[in-house]
């Protein structure tokens, strides 16, 4: 596989008239150390040779430009000047970024034994699909970026990417996996729900929540079922698009199932259940919080958590309210 950090070659077409232009098919983006093969025309002149110079690297006679190793400057500017005429030149503006990155806005801070989350790498600039080999110091993880807690062990996980075909590019994030991790759901009218999660007893639903949440799947999705004396439903994708009236909402999820876990957690008010359709293990995204005593759900579906604050926002909430952001926090200390 040929090194990320080359590109493709950038013209510079240098003209013995008044108008100069610099044009370039491939991206501005040049990574910390990388090389950039810029070419130049001169029309009209009896000499067609330019003078190549960078405001920070260098650049050989042929436009080879070599980017600083250092960071300290995100962007250089690129001038090629005719040799006959040096009031003739146009400049090109590169952009100086690092090697490989990940996507750290989007990486979670905190996980839970067996959640997981995509991690994505950024070679010198552009989303990259291929050409990163990813580690991570517990867990496991994909050639696709996709890691998994390990399902006992706690504390800081490191997640890596590296540049295939060169081990010296690389770049780590930091994720802590926790025993607990409480979700808050933000409701654009209802305000603030917080759930506590039990996965003492049910591990793969509470894993299952947080992955979720760190991935920003519920963000933008709309409570689409309230019935009183009952419970309130959300976590159907399908919400985003389609009005409540479809006749599809309630059937969206996350297109993968997870197994049913039995336990002895009880529907009592302000529980928090897992949805599913007729088979056991159907569940996937939608959760619903009782309203009253459930007693007749008691076994045929999967308790793994309760509300810890927001009881009055649950008590008002409204179909169709949206969910502005959910994220995963800390459970307090006792």
């Amino acid at each position: 596989m040929g090194d990320a950090t080359k590109y493709a070659d950038a013209t510079a077409n240098v003209d013995s008239g008044y108008v100069v232009t610099i044009s370039s098919s491939g991206t501005a983006n040049v990574a910390f150390g990388g090389t950039k093969t810029f070419t130049a025309t001169v029309s009209g002149a009896s000499s067609n040779e330019v003078v190549w110079s960078a405001t920070v690297g260098s650049i050989t006679s042929g436009g080879v430009y070599t980017a600083p190793e250092s960071n300290a400057v995100t962007s250089a500017v690129i001038t090629a000047t005719s040799s006959v005429d040096p009031g003739k030149k146009k400049t090109f503006n590169v952009n100086l970024v690092p090697a490989i990155e990940i996507e750290n806005a989007s990486a979670p801070r905190y996980a839970v034994p067996q959640s997981r989350f995509t991690f994505k790498a950024i070679v010198a600039g552009t989303p990259a699909t291929s050409g990163v080999n990813w580690t991570a110091s517990s867990g496991t993880i994909t050639s696709a970026g996709v890691w998994t807690a390990d399902s006992s062990t706690l504390g800081d996980v490191t997640i890596t990417a590296t540049l295939a075909g060169d081990s010296t590019k690389s770049v780590s994030s930091t994720v802590s996996v926790q025993s607990n991790l409480n979700v808050r759901f933000k409701f654009s009218a209802a305000g603030d729900i917080v759930l506590g999660l039990r996965p003492d007893k049910a591990p793969r639903h509470c894993a299952n929540l947080v992955s979720l949440v760190n991935e920003k799947f519920y963000d933008g999705i709309k409570l689409h079922r309230r019935e009183e004396n009952f419970v309130v439903q959300w976590g159907d994708p399908l919400t985003k698009t389609l009005p409540l009236t479809d006749l599809s909402i309630g059937t969206g999820g996350p297109g993968y199932t997870i197994n049913f876990e039995a336990n002895d957690l009880k529907h009592l008010k302000y529980a928090l259940g897992m949805a599913r359709s007729s088979s056991l293990d159907s569940a996937g995204s939608q959760i619903y919080v009782c309203l009253a005593d459930l007693p007749s759900l008691d076994t045929n579906y999967v308790v793994f958590g309760s509300v810890l604050s927001g009881q009055t926002a649950v008590d008002g909430i409204q179909k169709g309210d949206t969910i502005q952001s959910a994220t995963v926090e800390l459970v307090p200390a006792p």
